[in-house]
């Protein structure tokens, strides 16, 4: 019994145990951002604080002893045990606890984003009307009465920010909650639609997962018990048995007084959904707050006139018919329309919850994805523990690791210069314009154009010129970072999951349809679409074929590039580099392709030709492959794809066929020759216990790893932390002497 619970009368206690077993499935369905915290008020109508006074706490670090005391105390209390501490001679290595108190909340990776998110909705419930959503949840469970007494238990048993961000970090929770969801999940029949008590029940009641043990972590000793045994009872395993012995199921689908009720408790979790976006200041969205950072043609001067209405207190989100309204508007802001269906007035949320059939199409894809099925994979996968890669991340992070390159690289002209200088426009690429440009300009580079590929989610391409080489460049942006541009971010991470899908590449000449011709129908385009005509490329991967924008950008891009160079008395052919990290490692290439066969080879100096990719995804099918490579050696391509050893992301969405790399390896600290198939990925240490894109971060891992070829190569840095990493990582490098 808990002193809380000792301290309460039996009727409280009671009345307390019901509302917090009604509210046991918000909370995880929270899942993995799950915080317990408190709202800084009374429930009650409360004055609509300012917007300097939302974003007031978010404009300073976390409290640096606060983050210590935290981790201090899991260890004190038993309640983690530090992996491998059974053995000794395993050296592991953690997300540093510098990294939740030294970066501003901006620079958090997107999971500790999510933790903050949630901690401001609950810690500001007028605002944000979740107190409405936890009415309408009671209601639904038919609690309602009790509603004053679970707002009592938050408020009484909140951990800090800092304690949620190193007990779900240290106890790894978003993986735990990731891996038991999609284990039970795997078990849906999608003719029988999408159960969430089913779902649920499955999750909590499976002996083998930790869920539950690690949620009463998080939510602290005082209120994660309460949560963990509200949880059991109320999503009992499914295969129960009534009063008269049959076996009982949940059900999917609600009616009746229920179904108002479901209504109610959805227009609530829409009404805080939308100020959530408005408002809340660690919740990526700039373009619906007016942020300088939103490039000024994805601003949404609608969106942000509704945010100031909310706040003067001139429109009442919460109005069914306002509402529908801002949803609208938001919906259209993002595009939801195609991504939805054009005419689909229903909502989808209602629809799943709704009708068990109306999710079937959506589970069967979901499950037959390639790509997510390797997510699934390796998430959960460790490899076994290796103590060099502990020396690898603490060498890497203090500037004192260096790597041999094979020599073969070398001989094939690749320049370790020339890699930094691409790896640090790669990384810019990720940033807005403002700041692009300023990196560039840094580098000492000048920038041209930075266009999008396409629609508001479409990755951009800059262009930039080295006067002094008389040299081209061109970089791309791969999937933007979800911790910058949440809507970007997370519809390219969910397509790349999904879409395994191959389409025929468009071959950009005559009958091939791509969008805009090539010089002559019989050029070398026109040669290779017949002798490769089943080419093919992931459609995830490759926004430039045959699309009007993403080939107007491009073709708009290197014009003005070639024109900026003769204009400042260049008058010889220029070399052309291209560049991308990430899924721009996959776009580059494609883009390289693009520039050949659209005839623009002739345009550079062929001896200066070179394609620098960094951990790309894979581009295309076998066929799409040997077309490369032939087009590439009748250029005098030099193609270098690096690729870091554990990172995942070069094998998405699928690597069917062999693939020429080249491949950091931190067992013996070299650049090496590597072949990537489906069956070559080797998972990370487990020793080793970070992030699951780790291995894949541009900032904290490809970039430092550049500088580590260059010999005798001592940039002046700055130690900074970055989306769970720390190091010197921030250095002052030139492309002088690169190109």
């Amino acid at each position: 019994m808990t002193a809380m619970m000792a301290a309460t009368a039996p009727r409280e206690v009671a009345s307390a145990m019901r509302a917090m077993r009604a509210m046991a499935l918000l909370m995880l369905v929270l899942g993995g951002h799950l915080c317990v915290c408190a709202p800084s008020g009374s429930s009650g109508e409360a004055a609509m604080p300012t917007l300097q006074e939302i974003q007031a706490p978010y404009k300073t670090n976390l409290n640096k002893t606060l983050v210590l005391e935290a981790a201090q105390e899991l260890l004190d209390n038993k309640q983690v045990i530090p992996p491998f501490a059974n053995d000794s001679s395993v050296k592991v290595w953690e997300q540093p606890l510098e990294s939740f108190y030294l970066p501003s909340p901006k620079d958090f990776d997107t999971i500790s984003l999510g933790v903050l998110v949630v901690h401001e909705v609950l810690t500001n419930m007028s605002l944000y009307g979740t107190d409405e959503v936890f009415r309408t949840f009671l209601d639904l469970g038919g609690e309602e009465a009790l509603y004053e007494t679970a707002i009592t238990l938050f408020e009484t048993y909140v951990p800090t920010r800092e304690q949620l961000l190193v007990r779900m970090q240290r106890t790894d929770y978003v993986n735990v909650v990731f891996e038991a969801v999609a284990q039970e999940f795997n078990k849906i029949d999608p003719s029988q639609g999408l159960d969430p008590k089913k779902l649920i029940s499955g999750v909590v009641n499976d002996p083998q997962n930790e869920v539950l043990k690690k949620l009463s972590i998080v939510a602290g000793p005082n209120l994660g018990p309460i949560l963990t045994t509200m949880l059991k009872s109320s999503f009992p395993p499914t295969n129960e048995t009534d009063a008269s012995g049959n076996g009982t199921e949940s059900g999917s689908g609600w009616t009746g007084e229920e179904k108002e009720k479901l209504d109610a408790f959805l227009e609530a979790l829409s009404t805080t959904a939308i100020k959530v976006m408005l408002f809340a200041p660690a919740f990526p969205s700039p373009c619906f707050r007016g942020d300088p950072s939103c490039p000024p043609e994805q601003r949404s001067d609608p969106l942000i006139e509704i945010r100031n209405r909310v706040l003067n207190g001139t429109f009442n989100v919460s109005d069914p018919t306002l509402q529908k309204g801002a949803l609208d508007l938001i919906s259209k802001q993002l595009g939801l329309e195609e991504l939805l269906g054009q005419g689909n007035n229903d909502d989808p949320l209602k629809k799943i919850l709704g009708d068990k059939n109306a999710t079937a199409d959506l589970i069967d894809k979901v499950k037959q994805a390639t790509g997510l099925k390797r997510a699934t994979t390796i998430m959960s996968d460790r490899g076994p523990p290796d103590n060099t890669y502990y020396d690898y991340m603490a060498n890497l992070s203090a500037g004192n690791y260096s790597v041999d390159i094979a020599s073969s690289l070398t001989d094939a002209g690749f320049k370790p210069e020339t890699a930094v200088c691409m790896a640090n426009l790669s990384a810019a690429m990720y940033e807005n314009e403002a700041t692009i440009k300023q990196w560039a300009d840094g580098l000492g580079v000048e920038e041209v154009v930075v266009s999008k590929l396409g629609d508001r989610y479409a990755s951009q391409i800059g262009f930039f010129v080295d006067n002094s080489t008389n040299t081209v460049i061109v970089a791309l942006e791969g999937i933007p970072l979800i911790s910058t541009f949440f809507f970007r971010g997370l519809f390219q991470w969910l397509n790349m999951l999904l879409n395994d899908k191959l389409v025929p590449y468009k071959y950009p000449c005559e009958g091939g349809t791509g969008e805009g011709q090539s010089s002559s129908p019989g050029d070398l385009c026109s040669d290779l679409m017949k002798k490769y005509p089943n080419a093919s490329v992931f459609e995830v991967v490759d926004p430039v074929m045959g699309e009007d924008t993403a080939s107007s950008a491009l073709i708009d891009g290197l014009d003005k590039a070639l024109d900026a160079l003769s204009s400042n008395g260049n008058s010889e052919k220029p070399g052309l580099y291209v560049t991308g990290s990430s899924g721009a490692g996959a776009t580059s290439r494609n883009t390289m392709v693009e520039i050949l066969l659209r005839g623009y080879g002739d345009s550079f100096d062929s001896e200066r030709v070179f394609l620098y990719t960094f951990s790309g995804p894979s581009v295309g099918n076998g066929e799409y492959d040997d077309m490369v490579e032939e087009l590439f050696k009748e250029e005098s391509v030099k193609a270098f794809p690096l690729v870091n050893k554990h990172d995942y992301i070069p094998y998405f969405p699928m690597r069917p066929q062999p693939f020429a790399a080249y491949q950091f390896n931190g067992d013996d600290a070299t650049l090496e020759p590597y072949t990537l198939n489906d069956s070559s990925y080797q998972p990370g240490p487990a020793n080793i216990i970070a992030g699951f894109i780790l291995f894949h971060d541009t900032n904290g891992q490809v970039l430092p790893l550049t500088r580590t070829l260059v010999e005798d190569y001592a940039p002046e840095c700055d130690f900074i932390c970055v989306r769970g990493t720390c190091g010197y990582f921030q250095c002052k490098d030139s492309c002088d002497g690169a190109l």
